[in-house]
């Protein structure tokens, strides 16, 4: 049993980390002065929470456009307006690979960072930040830009997945001799190590400095002291300067400079974002309010684990561990931070849906892996009342067409834009009228990645089914170890390890999935799926199961449509007076598109991506639907 927690300890000897407002405010601090650097703070630390603000490059391209504003605030520049959301780029295209670029070709895309393209579109800044983050890389070594000479040729052993053994590849020497004379490369690529550092996308972690990261360090604090005024570079010196490390004396008295002005509402812009880009906040009352909360998140996990008693070998979710995380919740700034501690331990679904509810609104809770992403564990029964799209959709999977057809009703109360998807499926058995549907609506998936609102933009590729490991808890576990450990699922796919062994693989980038943090758990199976407490008791085990395996989603409705139609169209007789044509061409055809990024598996030893794509060519072949279809597909892969 876990250790009972010691509250009174937690409340005296962790007061900085659980006390403290999470409600700062810049647009009223100093009259507003500071709310514009604030909010580029925060836009620059949300995704990642942390200084780089690229790298992921998971469902479609990134930029360090984040990083680069601040950059330029910082400088005492005046930030680029008029930029899109998002960028979307070929990566395909020579301009954009870049194993073929020159050295004229970064610094032209490093031009952002100065005053040297003042009237840039911002589709193009977009798409030189982004190429920008392709050309900075985490390399073999934290230091390795400053030193690349010490390092050979890089081979490359599977060319396809650019995975290299050791050394610098031709475009990593080409922005190394950038950076020796490009104080704006120099300085991304040191903000870049810092970032990647285990410490800083782990914030529950203490840092770990090694020799080369200690050459980075006095690289920055040279350039820091080097500043005329306070900049970019002092803004990476404090980042760097995490105990036992301390800042010199200078650069100290600079610091505590900067915070007097801003506390005077003296300070520029510019001093602005170099203080609310580096220092720990605690309670501040100009903190940029993002960046403030995921701090104070962070620190509240630091003291459960030291409080706590975690022991890694021994499933958690227990009743003790419920009511004792619950106290250390009660003293944190906001206790809905610990709603997924909460809810995997809760006694009941019922309670941890309420958990869920409550934790929706928190900026700083990465939706893929917090309570959100837990919901998917809940019982349909549950579901209905909080998320009708992931209940309606797990009952067309599971083949429960009378609970489905009332969920549709309640699915169309909250999202009234799709009635028009049952536009023409009149008359049509129950089953086949909801698996058009579902085809239709594409944001119905039992791994629910949209709430199906349009305001939530949907994955380009968003997958119908749970993969295997929500079935036996893996999902569950990598959840948990993300919270504790104060990251997210994109932080987690930045993540990289340092190469010790010079025979490790890895990729030559900063976006790949590397397992750092030590197990939670002894076994997903051992402790998840035969404990008797927390989600053990209230996960739909009985629902989850065959949602991965046999009454996934893509499969259900796949042979709905296929039997549906194969039984009404087997003679030329059924197929002229079928009222229901054009629908089941249509359906053949979403089938088959559906099918693109899952296999449904087989009938008859024939992929079901198949067996669509040749009953809509054999019985519709003229229609307009069987014209777009030119293709099917069968992956090779479960997602």
């Amino acid at each position: 049993m876990i250790k009972a927690l010691r509250i009174a300890g937690i409340a005296a000897g962790s007061a900085c980390c659980l006390t403290g407002s999470a409600s700062a405010d810049p647009a009223t601090f100093c009259d507003g002065r500071y709310a514009a650097p604030a909010e580029y703070v925060d836009a620059a630390f949300h995704e990642f929470e942390t200084l780089y603000s690229g790298g992921n490059h998971h469902r479609h391209v990134d930029t360090v456009m984040g990083t680069v504003q601040l950059y330029r605030l910082m400088s005492g520049m005046k930030p680029l307006e008029d930029l899109p959301r998002r960028v979307d780029i070929d990566l395909y295209e020579p301009r954009n690979q870049p194993e073929k670029w020159t050295r004229a070709d970064i610094l032209s895309d490093l031009d952002i960072m100065t005053d040297a393209v003042p009237s840039i579109s911002g589709n193009d800044a977009m798409q030189a930040a982004a190429r920008l983050d392709l050309a900075t890389t985490i390399g073999p070594a934290s230091d390795w830009w400053l030193r690349p000479d010490d390092f050979e040729d890089g081979v490359s052993k599977y060319p396809r997945t650019g995975r290299i053994y050791t050394g610098l590849n031709e475009t990593e020497r080409t922005v190394a001799g950038i950076a020796a004379n490009a104080p704006a490369m120099d300085w991304l690529l040191a903000a870049l190590s810092l970032s990647a550092e285990l410490h800083e996308l782990y914030p529950a972690l203490e840092p770990d400095w090694s020799r080369n990261d200690d050459h980075v360090y006095d690289h920055i604090l040279r350039k820091a002291e080097a500043e005329a005024e306070p900049g970019p570079w002092l803004a990476l010196a404090i980042t760097a300067s995490e105990p036992p490390r301390r800042l010199p004396s200078p650069l100290r008295e600079s610091l505590s400079d900067l915070e007097q002005r801003v506390e005077d509402c003296t300070a520029s812009p510019a001093d602005y974002t170099v203080l609310a880009s580096s220092v720990r906040l605690e309670s501040q009352a100009w903190a940029p309010p993002k960046r403030l909360q995921q701090a104070l998140l962070g620190e509240a996990r630091r003291a459960t684990m030291r409080s706590a008693g975690y022991r890694h070998d021994r499933y958690p979710f227990t009743t003790a561990y419920h009511r004792e995380i619950g106290k250390i919740a009660a003293l944190a700034p906001e206790p809905a931070a610990f709603a997924l501690p909460l809810m995997l331990s809760a006694p009941s679904a019922e309670e941890a849906a309420a958990y869920a509810v409550r934790s929706s609104y928190i900026p700083y809770a990465p939706r893929r892996m917090g309570p959100y992403y837990v919901t998917r564990m809940l019982p349909v029964s549950t579901l209905e009342g909080i998320m009708p799209n992931m209940a309606l959709a797990r009952s067309i999977a599971l083949g429960r067409t009378e609970d489905a057809s009332r969920q549709l009703e309640t699915f169309l109360k909250r999202y009234p834009e799709y009635r028009q998807n049952l536009n023409g499926l009149n008359g049509l058995p129950a089953d086949v009228r909801l698996a058009v549907f579902a085809l239709r609506t594409d944001c119905l998936s039992t791994r629910h990645e949209s709430n199906c609102s349009l305001e939530d933009p949907k994955p380009r590729h968003l997958h119908r089914d749970l993969s295997q490991d929500w079935a036996w808890g893996a999902k569950i576990k990598f959840a948990f170890e993300n919270w504790l450990y104060g990251t997210s699922y994109q932080v987690s796919r930045r993540a990289q390890r340092r190469r010790i062994d010079p025979d490790y693989i890895l990729p030559r980038n900063s976006r790949s999935l590397t397992p750092a943090m030590p197990d939670t758990f002894p076994s997903p199976r051992a402790t998840i799926r035969f404990g008797q407490q927390g989600i053990a008791g209230w996960a739909a085990w009985d629902e989850i199961g065959p949602l991965a395996t046999e009454s996934r989603m893509t499969r259900t409705v796949a042979l709905t449509i296929i039997d549906w139609v194969d039984d009404k169209t087997d003679t030329r007789l059924k197929r002229w007076f079928n009222p229901h044509k054009d629908v089941m061409a249509e359906a053949l055809h979403r089938t088959v598109y559906m099918l693109a990024h899952e296999p449904a598996g087989d009938i008859d030893g024939k992929p079901v991506a198949k067996r669509a794509f040749e009953l809509l060519h054999y019985r519709f072949g003229k229609s307009d639907w069987a014209k777009q279809t030119r293709y099917w597909w069968e992956p090779d892969h479960r997602h």
